[in-house]
């Protein structure tokens, strides 16, 4: 893997130093990057070393280059805030133009992902649910200036995103078929479902059913981690678990963002084990319903069972919010060219599990 470099162009390293160096009280110098986690499109990660009078410490700077980060550093305020040890710490941030600059204590552990373990998994979901539960109740009383979807908007990010099937995918999905089949290992009348408009036109009155159900039970909101997987949290020497990269979160249903952290636990799911149909008829393998079950009984509102009928119902909806923000992340980005490959794999997911429901 080739090592990363500080990204000079798009940020001078001697102004980060400057502004770390303002930024931490009784700091005489400032070496580094000693390591460089991330650096790409979309921003730069690295470790510096803080030097004292006496003795050392090393920080984290996270510089953010999209517009879409601007809210970062009022996310991690109520993170700070509603739930401190499962969250990194923000020392500092400021805004550079368009770029968010964040420096944070550096944080140990190990990361979930190279536990190789259920049991982490399992322990990062319970303190997902910890985490929305306390942001939950500090939203009640505080405002914080951060997106917010709520669910019964889903039906309209539906409808944008049939226009941008209809008006930039649909062409590229029916000329690259047979590549796409090949790329995501399905059969090709599968993928030649993402060409077929009035299929997937006519889940929207589903769509708009599913939200107003889930709209009557008043869950409260809470905070959107679009991206927990494995590699996003880590488990402490004290087996703490401690969730980062919330910079893209939203304030949105609960129940949206156990997506990835089940993907990631179906590596521990024996070969050719058989998936279970929940009573809502959604299937699900063996280690994904220990992730939901753990995760569903750290959260208070509702009957355990009522709670799992609407889980099934929220992963149906979760997709489509998604998708949403993952086109508008690819157009600021610049990834316009690899958004119909990147969407096409997203909608394929959503139109098998939304062949599970009844209707």
């Amino acid at each position: 893997m080739a090592e990363l470099i500080w990204l000079n162009d798009r940020v001078k390293l001697e102004d980060v130093r400057e502004w770390i160096q303002s930024s931490v009280v009784n700091v005489k110098d400032v070496a580094g990057p000693k390591e460089i986690f991330r650096a790409n499109d979309w921003g730069i990660t690295a470790r510096f070393r803080l030097f004292y009078e006496q003795g050392k410490e090393d920080i984290v700077c996270k510089i953010g280059f999209l517009p879409i980060f601007k809210s970062s550093p009022v996310i991690y305020k109520l993170l700070s805030e509603s739930c401190p040890d499962n969250v990194p710490e923000l020392l500092d941030w400021k805004y550079d133009k368009e770029q968010t600059w964040m420096l944070f204590t550096m944080f140990k552990g190990e990361l979930v992902r190279d536990t190789k373990t259920m049991d982490s998994i399992v322990n990062t979901a319970k303190a997902l649910a910890e985490i929305q539960v306390s942001v939950s109740e500090e939203i009640k009383t505080k405002e914080f200036d951060i997106p917010t979807i709520g669910i019964e908007k889903i039906p309209d990010l539906y409808r944008s995103i049939l226009n941008d099937i209809k008006d930039k995918y649909i062409a590229v999905w029916k000329r690259e078929s047979v590549s796409l089949s090949e790329q995501f290992n399905l059969p090709l009348e599968e993928v030649k479902e993402l060409t077929d408009l009035p299929l997937i036109e006519s889940y929207l009155p589903l769509i708009e059913e599913w939200s107003e159900g889930l709209s009557y039970r008043e869950y409260p909101n809470s905070i959107y981690h679009i991206d927990l997987h494995t590699n996003n949290a880590i488990s402490q020497f004290d087996g703490n678990i401690l969730i980062f990269d919330w910079e893209e979160a939203t304030i949105s249903h609960p129940f949206f963002s156990l997506e990835k952290l089940l993907g990631d636990a179906r590596q521990f799911d024996e070969v050719g084990s058989t998936r279970i149909k929940s009573t809502t008829g959604l299937s699900y393998t063996p280690s994904e319903l220990v992730i939901r079950e753990a995760y569903l009984k750290e959260i208070p509102w509702y009957t355990f069972d009522e709670r799992q009928r609407d889980f099934d119902i929220a992963r149906c909806l979760a997709p489509i919010q998604y998708i949403y923000l993952s086109t508008y992340f690819l157009n600021q980005s610049g990834w316009v060219k690899e958004a119909p490959s990147l969407i096409a794999f997203d909608m394929l997911k959503t139109l098998k599990r939304w062949k599970e429901m009844p209707i």
